[in-house]
């Protein structure tokens, strides 16, 4: 009976714990969520914006779970561009940009993905590049 009772206490304690480590994870994705929500507000609000004289930033959103999604129009495409060696060449300096910026820090630290998502001027998907914690890591 003694044995049985110290089961029950421990098996208590033991849901306890896990019950705490659970909130306390959801309570940090929930976070980070509300701070990845925040900042696309404030992209949102200057958007659409030229980033050069071929590429517009048209917006971002938060996709679950954990992914920050950026839209992009390519202004300049003709039918004879080479969509993947566009992306070949795009790619390195947006994971370089992910792994120094100060901003990205707690992103990283949560293992945000990134996608940079491009579409031409007739809104025709165009390419996808996504960076996760294995590339920027």
């Amino acid at each position: 009976m003694i044995l049985t009772g110290k089961l029950k206490i421990g098996a208590i304690v033991f849901f306890m714990i896990i019950a705490c480590i659970a909130f306390t994870q959801c309570s940090n994705n929930k976070k980070i969520q509300e701070a990845m929500e925040k900042e696309v507000a404030i992209i949102n609000a200057q958007c659409p914006v030229m980033l050069n004289e071929a590429t517009r930033l048209d917006n971002c959103e938060v996709l679950a779970p954990n992914v920050f999604r950026y839209n992009y129009t390519m202004l300049s495409l003709t039918l004879d561009t080479d969509t993947a060696l566009l992306k070949k060449n795009i790619e390195p300096g947006m994971v370089s940009l992910i792994k120094t910026q100060a901003t990205m820090e707690p992103y990283r630290k949560e293992g945000i993905v990134f996608q940079y998502r491009y579409k031409d001027l007739s809104g025709n998907y165009l390419f996808q590049i996504n960076i996760g914690p294995n590339e920027y890591n």
